[in-house]
Formats: structure tokens, sequence, C-alpha cells
């Protein structure tokens, strides 16, 4: 939901303004109320807030100085004016502000809904068209595709993850669609705050963490102030994981594998904090690399329905819980390791408490095992059921998916299509989506879609009435020769033929 501040002296008003509007049906909360500006600016300089709907009128600070202060700390704040003055040079004022809406006094309730349902197509168009962007171009370069960024390379660049902490310890009663509307919004803040740091290249990586390119020679000194303004807004925490400064895009790949493998030794020392890729220890780092390289694997075996490779690589896990000394050490470990699991689920949009109907504040059933072989058998059995309930989870949604997709190919037979329009319609990457239809129908994506333009261009050639061409550019053909060509592919005779045989 979009975030709303309204500011009104008039006590009245305001409580008209909260009680009048169906703010549900905007996909809009009010976070906030104030009586005065004052009130109203400290509230946005430390809380997310999308919308402010302001009295222009207000004394000591009105709502056009309010305003004016708002949109230095949140430069994309939509604002709506409301005010019992309809002379010209109040609404010139909010014009040159590229206010959203100025609604008069008394207020139409219909007119305000009608002024707020469009400020949230606005919204919903914005984030679409920036987050797609964004996090694609971002993506992209990271993974060491070429893309165009002006990026300031002379003091150099280098990546950071920013990840936040505790999202499994939550206190009871802590319910998945709270914790998720608790995350959105840190991470609207955390925005913020990059921004208002003048950091502008960054992208959403999951749910607990953003991904960001620094453009300067200490990055280490700006991630700190961010960390410190966070913890103290927050009653969360983030740990930052920094990669190694580099002179070339082409190198930042590495700097963002460097962030990560910074962060993942998190466990080791702490959380709240920089982890920089020289802080590591070789020891601690070489272990740890095998832990992610073992984990990664047998996440893709569990996800893969590979039970022979998920003994393996139990097996490979258990080597390294051998050099711990100790009970307690073993438990911090295996903690590890299943929210580290869950994690990876979580990005594939699973909970692996919810699966196996565990609770991750009552795992000390780990401590009543006498010996590492009982907590081995133990989570291969949890690994198992793991997998088998993915595997028929997979076999369901991906059947559902891709006879959702067929259908979205059939709605838009007369339209311009690509693989990649259909990935961007369902949130999928172009390169998977083609492998997942493969894979499901047998057939590529391409191949379907012509076959399917062609069925229906046998169905137009029926009606005596079209002409050839005309059923062509129909289709979207710009050539006849291609689409006579395909057509023929399909059925064996040309277009022509075809009708005169039908």
């Amino acid at each position: 939901m979009y975030k709303v501040l309204i500011v009104d002296d008039e006590i009245l008003d305001l409580m008209g303004l909260q009680q009048h509007i169906d703010w549900e049906e905007l996909d809009m909360e009010i976070v906030s109320s104030a009586n005065n500006g004052f009130v109203a600016l400290e509230y946005l300089t430390k809380n997310h807030v999308d919308i402010l709907v302001s009295d222009i009128n207000m004394p000591i600070m009105t709502g056009l100085e309010l305003a004016r202060e708002a949109l230095k700390h949140k430069s994309n704040l939509r604002i709506v004016f409301v005010s019992g003055y309809s002379e010209f040079q109040y609404a010139k004022q909010a014009i040159t502000m590229n206010a959203n809406g100025y609604v008069l006094k008394p207020i139409d309730d219909e007119e305000l809904f009608l002024v707020l349902q469009s400020v949230k197509i606005e919204l919903d168009k914005e984030i679409k068209i920036m987050d797609w962007e964004k996090n694609e171009t971002i993506n992209q370069l990271l993974n060491g595709q070429a893309v165009t960024l002006d990026l300031q390379k002379n003091q150099g660049l280098s990546v950071a993850v920013i990840e936040i902490d505790n999202t499994l310890l939550k206190p009871s009663p802590f319910i998945i669609e709270h914790q998720t509307v608790v995350l959105d919004d840190l991470q609207k803040l955390i925005v913020e705050m990059l921004l208002q740091e003048k950091i502008v290249y960054f992208c959403k990586s999951d749910s607990i963490r953003i991904v960001v390119i620094l453009e300067d020679g200490a990055p280490a000194v700006r991630l700190n102030n961010l960390i410190k303004r966070i913890n103290e807004n927050q009653s969360w925490s983030v740990t930052i994981g920094l990669g190694n400064i580099v002179f070339d895009l082409k190198e930042l790949p590495a700097s963002y594998q460097d962030a990560k493998e910074a962060l993942s030794y998190k466990m080791f020392h702490g959380k709240g904090i920089v982890i920089q890729t020289a802080d590591i220890k070789n020891q601690t780092a070489q272990q740890t690399k095998k832990l992610d390289d073992v984990l990664e694997s047998l996440f893709i075996s569990l996800n893969n329905y590979q039970l022979v490779k998920v003994d393996e690589h139990m097996e490979d896990l258990f080597l390294l819980v051998k050099i711990f000394k100790d009970k307690y050490s073993v438990y911090a470990f295996m903690l590890h390791v299943i929210s580290q699991l869950d994690f990876r689920l979580r990005n594939v949009n699973e909970d692996l408490f919810q699966i196996l109907d565990l609770d991750f504040k009552k795992l000390d059933v780990l401590f009543h095992f006498e010996t590492i072989v009982d907590i081995q058998w133990w989570l291969r059995s949890k690994m198992i059921e793991l997998s088998e309930w993915l595997q028929q989870k997979k076999l369901t949604k991906n059947r559902k998916l891709i006879d959702d997709i067929q259908k979205y190919i059939m709605d838009k037979l007369e339209e311009e299509l690509t693989l990649k329009d259909v990935a961007m319609f369902f949130s999928f990457s172009p390169n998977y989506l083609g492998h997942l239809f493969k894979e499901e129908t047998g057939n590529n994506f391409s191949n379907f879609v012509i076959g399917k333009r062609m069925e229906h261009a046998s169905r137009l050639l029926q009606a005596p009435s079209m002409k050839i061409y005309e059923v062509a550019n129909r289709l979207g053909y710009k050539k006849l020769s291609s689409f006579n060509r395909q057509f023929k592919e399909q059925f064996g005779l040309t277009p022509s033929d075809y009708r005169k045989q039908g």
C-alpha cells in the first residue's frame, strides 16, 4: 500500500480526510496525520511517505513551505493540496511545484478520490517502469553482460550488498503477511537514505537484500553512515558486504561476488556492520566458501529432486561440522545452515518453515541429539521431505503457469508478441521462461506462437472477403513472403492454395 501523510490545522477537516475517503480501495493507508507543518516535516524525514495531502493555508508553516522542505528529503513525493482559497496565486504556486492535485474546500469527496486515483496510477506506472529497467540493467551488468551506465570510474567502483538482519528471529506473533509489509517498508526507507547519500545505482535483489554500486574511493565510510542512520531510526539493523574497488565496468561482477562472499561471513563477524573482503581471515574464508558451495549444490539437488545427490551433499556438509569442538558451535552452525536454505527458498517464493511445519524459535530440538550422526539423520529426513514437496508443487505450478502463458498468447495473436514481453508480464527472465516453456511443452516459444498464428490465419482465410495480405497484416507480418513461407511450413500449402482447397 502507498503511505499517505495528511496535514490540516483544522481538526474537523483532518478527521474528514481520514473518514470520508475509501483509502483501502485506493491501495493507500494513512500512516500519520498532523495539524501543523513542523510535526509533519519531522515525520517525513524519519519515515517512508509516498503521498502528502496538505492544506495550503496553515499558520507558521504553510502547506507550500512544508511541501518545499519535504521535496528536499524525498524528491519523488506526490503532493495533493486542499485549500479554502481559490485565488490564482495559490494554484499558480502549486503548479510550479508540480503538485499532483489542487482541491478546493469544502472538499468534494468524489473529486479528491479521483485526484488520488490518478496519483496511484502514476505511482504504479513509475514503480513498474523504474523497478524493471533499473533491476534489469544493473542485474545484467553485475552478471557480466555489456550495458551502458553513466558511472564515474575515476575514484574506482565497488559493489555492496545490504542485508536486513534478524528476518527469522522476530518475536511471535509475526505472521508472514506482516513481515512482508515491514520488509517492504524498510527497503523503501533504505532506498530513500541511499538517494539522500547521492547513491543512485542500486536494485532490489530479494525481500531482504539491496545491491548497490558505489562511485567513490572510500565506500566503507558512506556505508557506515548509512548503517548508523538506519540504527537510529529503526528497531531493525542491516549488515553490508562490501566488494573490492575496481576501475573497469567489466570487473564489477567480481566486486559483486566479493560483496556476497563478505556478507556470508556475518555468522563469524557479527551483524549491524560493514564487512569487507579484506576483513576475512583465510581459514574462516575457506570454510565459509566450502559451506556456500555445499549449500548451493544441496539446494540445486533439492530443487531438482535428485535424492542421491542430496545424500552426497549432506555427507559433504557434515564433514564441515566435524571441525567444531563443542556442542554449542554445532548448534549455531546448524541454525545457520537451516536459515541459509530458507533464504534460498525465499528467493523462489517458498518458505522452508511453512513447508516442513517448523518453528525457527523451537529448533532447540537440535540440542537434544547426542551425536552429529543423529543430527545428520534428522536433517536428511527433513531435506527429503522438502525435495518431495518441491517436486510435487513444481509439477502442479509449472503446468498452471504454462496454461496461463498459452492463454495469454492466444489472446494476443494479432499483436506483436515476443518472449521478452511475455516474460515481463509474468515476472520471469526470458531465458528461464523460454527454458521452462520448452521443458513443459516440448516446443520452442517462437515455434508455438508461429503455429498458433498460422492456425488463426487458416480460420481467417475461410472468410472470402479477406484478402491474403490483409490476413498477414492483421497478424503483424510486414512482409507477405514471410507469412507465405511460415504458412506453407505449417500446412504444406501456400495461403492461396489452402483457400482454393477449402
